[in-house]
C-alpha cells in the first residue's frame, strides 16, 4: 500500500467538507479522520507505518480485494501539512513517487480571521484579534504554535506553495480556490477526481457544504475548554474508555455546546479587519493569485 494523494491546506479555506465529500467516492479510501498530524507531529510518527494503514478502512480494503477490482486509491487530509517542512519531506519519502498534492486555498484575510474565531471558540486564544497583530513575538501556552504563525503566515500562501514545489514536481500539484469549490462543488469535486486518478464525480453523490463553526461565541469556561481541546490526563483516559474515536468525537462536540454561552458572541470589529488588511497586503499575502 502507497499514499496516492494528499490535502495538505490550508487550514480553515474548506479541507472539512472536502473531506467529508471525498469520503463519499467509492474508489477512494480515506484515514478514518481528519487532520491526523501523522506526518508534522513526531509523536504520532513515531507509531509507525503499520499503525498509519490499519486507521484506514479494513473492510473497503478487503471487499476491494475481494472483487479484485480496480486498486483503491489511498489519500490523506491533514491541513496543516503546508505549513511543515519536516511533513513535505517525510510524505515525499512514504508516498508513491507519483503523489498528487491538492491545496485548497481561502482569501488570505477571511482566513485569518475565520483561524481566530476558531481558535477563540476553543480557548486556545483569549485575546481579542489586535492583540496578535500588534505583537508578532506574542504566546499561548494552550497551542503548539505561535498565535502569529497560526493567523499570519498560514495566509502568506506563496512561502508555503514555494517550499512544496521543492519537494514535489508542479504537474503533481493542483491549487483549487475555495471560492470556486463553494460556488460549483459538483464541477469541482469532478477536476479533483480526475486529477487523483478516480472516476468522475457521480452525480448522485453529495457534495458535504461546510457547516460554519467559526460563531466564536465565548465559552463560559475557558479552562473546561482548554481541558477538551488539549492531551489532558482526563482525554487519555477517555481514550481508554471509549475507544471509538466517532463517540469521542460526538462527547466532544457536546461539550463543547454545553459550554457555550449563546449570548456573548465575539464581534471582529471593522477596524481590527482593515488592519489585518492591511498588515497582509504589506507582507504580499494578495500577490500570489489563485
Amino acid at each position: 500500500m502507497k499514499l496516492d494523494f494528499l490535502v495538505v491546506g490550508a487550514a480553515k479555506s474548506g479541507t472539512t467538507s472536502l473531506y467529508k465529500t471525498l469520503c463519499q467516492v467509492n474508489e477512494l479510501s480515506l484515514f478514518r479522520a481528519k487532520d491526523v498530524h501523522f506526518f508534522d507531529h513526531d509523536d504520532i510518527f513515531s507509531k509507525g507505518e503499520n499503525w498509519y494503514w490499519q486507521q484506514f478502512d479494513q473492510a473497503k480494503v478487503d471487499q476491494s480485494n475481494s472483487r479484485n477490482s480496480n486498486k483503491l486509491i489511498y489519500g490523506e487530509v491533514s491541513a496543516n501539512y503546508l505549513y511543515s517542512n519536516i511533513a513535505l519531506t517525510r510524505i515525499s519519502a512514504f508516498a508513491t513517487p507519483s503523489v498528487k498534492i491538492i491545496l485548497l486555498l481561502r482569501d488570505p484575510l477571511q482566513r485569518l480571521v475565520s483561524e481566530y474565531k476558531h481558535h477563540f471558540r476553543n480557548g486556545l486564544l483569549k485575546e481579542k484579534l489586535h492583540y496578535y497583530l500588534n505583537n508578532p513575538h506574542a504566546e499561548s501556552e494552550k497551542t503548539r504554535y505561535m498565535p502569529w504563525h497560526l493567523l499570519v503566515e498560514r495566509s502568506l500562501y506563496a512561502k508555503a506553495i514555494q517550499n512544496l514545489y521543492s519537494h514535489f514536481p508542479e504537474q503533481q500539484i493542483k491549487v483549487i480556490n475555495s471560492h470556486f469549490f463553494k460556488q460549483k462543488p459538483q464541477e469541482c469535486m469532478k477536476d479533483i477526481c480526475q486529477f487523483i486518478g478516480a472516476k468522475s464525480f457521480t452525480a448522485d453523490a453529495q457534495v458535504i457544504q461546510p457547516v460554519s463553526t467559526n460563531k466564536a461565541f465565548t465559552p463560559h469556561s475557558k479552562r473546561v475548554m482548554s481541558v477538551i481541546n488539549q492531551g489532558s490526563a482526563l482525554t487519555r483516559s477517555l481514550k481508554k474508555l471509549i475507544p471509538s474515536f466517532k463517540a469521542r468525537q460526538y462527547l466532544r462536540a457536546l461539550a463543547i455546546k454545553l459550554n457555550t454561552a449563546s449570548s456573548s458572541q465575539l464581534d471582529v470589529t471593522e477596524t481590527e479587519v482593515e488592519q489585518a488588511r492591511k498588515l497582509l497586503t504589506e507582507l504580499g499575502a494578495f500577490e500570489f493569485k489563485f
